[in-house]
């Protein structure tokens, strides 16, 4: 039995990292919030499992953390 099942594996990669979300509710510091979030977003590329997919941001922080993210994109050179 186990070498007629061994005959018909098949290779699969799975990817068992979720949609992890980076939720911040409050932040002393918005700008130091933003940084962190777009660190882990890009570490490894975004491909790392522990990347954020999604940011829930609460309103009373959601404009200036936004502007902090767009001016760390706004800043970046293709090819460094």
């Amino acid at each position: 039995m186990g070498e007629l099942a061994n005959r018909h594996l098949k290779k699969a990669v799975l990817e068992l990292g979720g949609s992890d979300p980076y939720i911040i509710l409050d932040a002393g510091n918005v700008a130091e919030a933003a940084e962190t979030a777009w660190a882990w977003r890009l570490e490894n590329t975004g491909q790392a499992c522990n990347s954020n997919k999604r940011m829930i941001v609460h309103e009373d922080i959601y404009e200036p953390f936004v502007q902090e993210l767009v001016a760390r994109v706004s800043a970046l050179k293709p090819g460094t």
